[in-house]
């Protein structure tokens, strides 16, 4: 890649930002895409190659694996417990206590875990341990994805040996949430700006920095949907606690 002048970290992030897309846009994507599967253009585009193996992901399906990803951040194993019986991974009359308590030790912070922490491989095998112990079901598809993001991640390390692709994958999350007017990613947002009926305008700082990193991101778009929700019906729940805090905001600067 040096030797054509191209920038192998521009294609890595090329690479993990393009099978996002297919995954979680699409829904249709290379499952293994490691070095032999890719072609850099001398131009500097990436080409895809060898399409034997391809996973399909459907609407709710992409939904979901965006939701799980809010539970992460949110460390609400409860909900993810219920998102994993409601994706049919658990049996819908299984005890998720017992798993919600082995998911927490498992699973480090998103936000905050160092890079040896949170790297796919032991996310992965932690994960793993718990799928093993416990009732689960997991469909073609999550596999597919699981090895997917293995590869990807496996192949930016040997360029960047400090990269984490769920940090990277991030933003695109964060865009997706402020920016998608489909109901479950509505209450994906609500879950992580409200806890207990309080704003947590870190989290919302947090997400409109973390959005601007992703290059098709669109600011006003964003801050369009979110006011257009926000006045909406669906968004009633969401502006009176916004009120609730405004004026209870409000009283606290007059005291």
């Amino acid at each position: 890649l040096r030797a054509m002048s191209l920038d192998p970290e521009k294609l890595v992030d090329t690479l993990v930002q393009c099978s996002l897309r297919q995954m979680l846009d699409n829904g249709f994507f290379h499952a293994d895409p490691h070095a032999g599967n890719l072609l850099a253009t001398p131009a500097g585009k990436l080409c895809y190659l060898d399409f034997g193996m391809m996973s399909y992901v459907k609407a709710d399906q992409r939904y979901a694996i965006i939701e799980a990803v809010v539970h992460l951040v949110n460390r609400d194993f409860n909900a993810l417990a219920g998102l994993y019986k409601r994706m049919g991974f658990i049996p819908p009359d299984e005890n998720v206590e017992p798993i919600v308590v082995a998911l927490e030790k498992a699973l480090p912070d998103v936000l905050d875990a160092s890079v040896g922490e949170l790297n796919v491989k032991n996310v992965i095998d932690s994960l793993g341990n718990v799928f093993f112990e416990y009732p689960f079901s997991l469909p073609p598809y999550y596999i597919a994805i699981i090895r997917c993001l293995g590869v990807l991640e496996g192949l930016a390390i040997q360029v960047e040996p400090e990269f984490r692709i769920i940090s990277d994958a991030y933003p695109y999350i964060s865009s997706r949430l402020l920016t998608d007017t489909s109901p479950e990613l509505q209450a994906a947002l609500q879950q992580l700006l409200f806890k207990e009926g309080r704003a947590r305008w870190d989290r919302l700082e947090q997400l409109l920095g973390r959005a601007s990193l992703t290059r098709d991101y669109d600011v006003s778009q964003a801050v369009e949907k979110l006011i257009g929700y926000l006045v909406s019906e669906k968004g009633t729940s969401i502006r009176e606690q916004l009120i609730t805090e405004i004026i209870e905001g409000t009283d606290e600067v007059n005291h």
